[in-house]
């Protein structure tokens, strides 16, 4: 019980709350994703670079899964105030390039963006 507790306190912790945590996207190509986070809270805040991300196919959103092997940055830290710019590179996690479509990034708080 003691463990679950302490597992339970750990994510909440790692995870921030939306309130006072501002996600942005900068720029997206077919290579990479732009994204600003920045912390407007009391506090620091602790993310994963872990994501999901979904494209819209025949009006519905569909999950892009990630290639085998996949392994994910280690924790960020975002001080009080502070404004930091993340880029992901799609050949990292999916083997290839993204194509052409509409998109939704699933980073601490959904985003949409287009690819032309």
């Amino acid at each position: 019980m003691k463990r679950l507790m302490i597992l339970i306190i750990a994510i909440a912790l790692i995870v921030p709350s939306e309130k006072g945590v501002e996600v942005n996207v900068v720029n997206a190509t077919n290579k990479y994703i732009k994204i600003t986070v920045n912390n407007k809270r009391k506090n620091s805040v602790y993310i994963s670079k872990r994501f999901v991300l979904k494209k819209k196919v025949k009006g519905k959103w569909k999950k892009i899964h990630f290639k085998k092997g996949v392994k994910f940055a280690k924790t960020v830290t975002i001080l009080q105030n502070e404004k930091k710019t993340i880029k992901i590179k799609w050949k990292k996690y999916f083997g290839r390039n993204l194509k052409k479509g509409k998109y939704k990034i699933i980073f601490i708080k959904a985003n949409r963006f287009s690819l032309q």
